[in-house]
């Protein structure tokens, strides 16, 4: 019964958004690792009204691991968090170029050797830059499978990430990670989803809850 579901979920959503992808904007490993560690607590929008400030000023990590931390912070500023997200912009750059001669690693591991990254993080660009499999898992993708019942309440987003890379197949884990977030954007909302006009209602266990509390009046 739940591969069933599973697989009908991921059905509706790959019909919903053949083309979901990262809204992020890059061009390189090295781009796409400075969006996502600016990409915490902010939207991607935001992110993307200043990364082309940031790239043209430090195209390379040997750029970026040589900047003035006042110059990286006011570029910015305004993404909140200005001064830890310099700090980390130019320690992360420093360690590229120092120890892996100015190339952004592909590996779990060394991603992670790196300030600023954490699971989240590397597995974005794990699987945006070197194609491996793998389930990022953001608010959305921490909110949305836990409402349609896909996985227990309470699991932390590394519990999270291994239950749904092993409920969907290897090749889908890129898709289905953006058409959750994509979803969890349009739709299931944080607050006040739009249940009434949600494609995946019938598979939901907190719509299934909340109908039946509301019918038997608790």
């Amino acid at each position: 019964m739940r591969a069933n579901k599973a697989s009908s979920i991921a059905e509706l959503l790959r019909s919903h958004y053949p083309d979901a992808r990262c809204t992020l904007v890059f061009s390189s490993p090295f781009q796409c690792l400075c969006a996502v560690l600016l990409s915490a607590q902010c939207t991607d929008a935001k992110v993307n009204r200043v990364t082309p400030s940031l790239f043209s000023a430090y195209p390379s990590p040997k750029e970026l691991s040589e900047a003035n931390l006042n110059q990286v912070e006011g570029i910015i500023h305004s993404l909140g968090l200005s001064h830890s997200k310099a700090m980390h912009l130019i320690a992360m750059a420093k360690r590229i170029q120092e120890k892996y001669g100015g190339r952004v690693p592909d590996s779990y591991e060394e991603l992670l050797d790196l300030p600023g990254v954490g699971n989240k993080t590397a597995r974005v660009v794990l699987m945006e830059c070197f194609h491996q499999p793998a389930f990022p898992v953001d608010t959305h993708v921490e909110r949305v499978p836990t409402r349609l019942g896909l996985v227990r309440e309470g699991l932390q987003p590394a519990e999270i990430e291994k239950v749904l890379e092993k409920t969907f197949p290897e090749e889908e884990e890129a898709l289905l990670h953006h058409c959750f977030i994509r979803f969890g954007r349009e739709v299931c909302h944080s607050r006040n989803p739009e249940c009434d006009h949600c494609f995946l209602r019938d598979y939901c266990s907190f719509f299934s809850a909340k109908n039946t509390s509301f019918k038997t009046g608790k």
